[in-house]
């Protein structure tokens, strides 16, 4: 049984600068995916995934940056369609539908007319509204934002999300992993935290692993 996390959603699909959420208790997927079909999922090969076992020791911070020479290897993702990219990183609708998920509910009611309007340039809140709809799309029920989503797809692609794929990942007492950059998938087999480890989300992120192990401080 693969387990998934959607940490980052309240601070939207890009790097705050601060850390928007800690690793929140992972959840069951409702369809039978392992390691092997979620890298086959977003187009990996054999050379895109790392075999063997990245070990934070106890005290050291590791950053997953793919702009600064990160730990794991890791493969850039570019596409100009939205459901694509809330595919790749989003919260599946179904979650929401069912009530297993809080959803992004951002407000439309005073967002402005132009938002859909693809002949005028916006204005710096119009922009922050466009940046609220995507948001709302990605980690939200996207019926609700379906209206604006021409306007997302013509104003902010390509979206580009980076895919991150290791065997097994152990995170010991005291080490803290953190997760920046552009929006990132993290694949692993199985995930090891233990107590007083951590692992900080700075932007968007989705956590798929196989296996989930937290090992308490004795």
């Amino acid at each position: 049984m693969m387990f998934q996390s959607i940490a980052g959603a309240e601070g939207g699909a890009c790097d705050t600068g601060v850390p928007v959420q800690e690793l929140a208790n992972l959840h069951p997927l409702d369809e039978a995916v392992d390691h092997d079909r979620a890298v086959e999922m977003y187009g990996l090969d054999e050379r895109q995934v790392g075999r063997g076992r990245l070990q934070i020791e106890e005290g050291r911070v590791v950053v997953l940056d793919a702009t600064a020479a990160p730990a794991l290897p890791w493969t850039r993702l570019t596409t100009a369609h939205l459901d694509r990219f809330k595919h790749w990183i989003g919260l599946p609708d179904r979650y929401i539908r069912s009530g297993r998920a809080t959803p992004v509910t951002p407000s439309p009611g005073e967002w402005s007319p132009i938002l859909e309007d693809l002949t005028v340039p916006l204005e710096d809140d119009e922009r922050r509204d466009l940046a609220l709809a995507a948001d709302g799309y990605l980690f939200g029920d996207s019926r609700r934002m379906r209206r604006y989503a021409r306007a997302i797809e013509m104003r902010l692609a390509p979206f580009e999300a980076v895919v991150y794929a290791v065997e097994s990942l152990e995170i010991r007492p005291g080490a803290r992993l953190e997760i920046r950059g552009c929006p990132t998938v993290l694949l692993a087999r199985e995930l090891v935290v233990h107590g007083g480890g951590c692992v900080h989300f700075f932007t968007a992120c989705r956590v798929l692993v196989d296996r989930m192990v937290k090992v308490e401080l004795a």
